[in-house]
C-alpha cells in the first residue's frame, strides 16, 4: 500500500510521543492519524482503512479513535489494540476521553449519553444517559465531566448527576469539541459564530477567541495554548489570541486533536 506524506521530517513511519506530542485525525483524500510536535512538524503518521472521527490521549504512548459505531484502541507503533463495534448501527461515537483505569466515550443515534468503558478492554462497566446529543466530552484531574452540545456546555459528577448547565444565548452557536486542562475548561464552537471560549470550572467565561475558521475540535496544550482542527488545517494559539502556528495540508479534512502531556 502507497504512503502518503502529510506533512514535514518523517523520522520513521511512526514517532515516539513524547512531552507535547498531536495526535489528529484526518479524512478524505487520505484518511490516518498524524503525529506533531508542539510546533506542528510531523514526526510520524497512520493510515486508517476507516475514516476516525473524534480522538483523544490514552495512557502511556497510546490514543484512541472513533468512527461511526466503533471504537479503536492504538499505541505509538500502530498496533491495535483494541477495538470495539457497538451492535446498533445507528449509534455514532462522538468523542472521548481517558480517566483513570477507563475511557469516557460519548455516543449519538437511537440513544445518547455517556458509555464508560475499560481503557484497555473497552468492556463497559457504566453508562449515562442524556436527554441530549453530546458532541465533545472532556475529564479534569477529579472524574468531573464536562460535554459540549449544540449551544450548551455541561459540567456532570462523575456519577452522572449534573452540576451546570451553561446555556449560550444565541442557539446559531455550535459547541464542536472541549478540553480541561489546570482548572479551565477550553471549548471550540461554530455557526454564528467561530472561535473558542476560556472559562473556569464553573463553566463561566473568562476570555473568548474569534477565529476566521470553523474549527471541528480543540486540545490544551502545556504552554498557555490550544491546538484547532478544521478542514485542511491545523493552528496553534495562545490562549489570549495570537495565532502561534497554522499547518496546512490540501484535501485533508481534520477531524479531531488531542494533546500527550507524558
Amino acid at each position: 500500500m502507497k504512503k502518503w506524506l502529510l506533512s514535514g521530517l518523517v523520522l520513521g513511519m511512526f514517532g515516539h510521543a513524547q512531552a507535547g506530542t498531536i495526535y489528529a485525525s484526518y479524512t478524505d483524500s487520505q484518511r490516518g492519524v498524524t503525529v506533531r510536535d508542539e510546533n506542528l512538524t510531523q514526526s510520524a503518521f497512520l493510515p486508517m482503512t476507516f475514516a476516525p472521527g473524534a480522538i483523544g490521549d490514552g495512557e502511556g504512548d497510546t490514543f484512541y479513535t472513533l468512527s461511526k459505531n466503533n471504537i479503536y484502541h492504538y499505541d505509538k507503533d500502530g498496533q491495535e489494540l483494541a477495538h470495539f463495534a457497538w451492535g446498533d448501527s445507528t449509534i455514532k461515537y462522538t468523542g472521548v476521553a481517558l480517566h483513570g483505569v477507563n475511557i469516557y466515550v460519548t455516543y449519538t443515534g437511537s440513544q445518547t449519553g455517556i458509555s464508560v468503558r475499560n481503557a484497555e478492554t473497552l468492556e463497559q462497566s457504566d453508562v449515562f444517559p442524556t436527554p441530549f446529543a453530546p458532541s465533545a466530552i472532556a475529564l479534569d484531574d477529579n472524574g468531573l465531566i464536562y460535554l459540549a452540545a449544540r449551544n450548551h456546555l455541561y459540567k456532570y459528577s462523575n456519577d452522572g448527576q449534573l452540576l451546570v448547565d451553561m446555556t449560550f444565548p444565541e442557539p446559531g452557536i455550535n459547541y464542536s469539541g472541549i478540553a480541561v486542562k489546570g482548572g479551565k475548561v477550553y471549548a471550540a464552537y461554530n455557526g454564528s459564530q467561530r472561535g473558542f471560549t476560556v472559562r473556569d470550572a464553573r463553566l463561566e467565561q473568562e476570555n473568548f477567541v474569534e477565529t476566521g475558521f470553523s474549527p471541528t475540535g480543540i486540545a490544551a496544550g502545556d504552554s498557555n495554548d490550544v491546538y484547532l482542527s478544521t478542514k485542511d488545517n491545523l493552528y496553534r494559539y495562545s490562549v489570549d489570541g495570537q495565532q502561534l502556528k497554522k499547518m496546512n495540508f490540501p484535501r485533508i479534512t481534520y477531524t479531531g486533536v488531542t494533546f500527550d502531556d507524558q
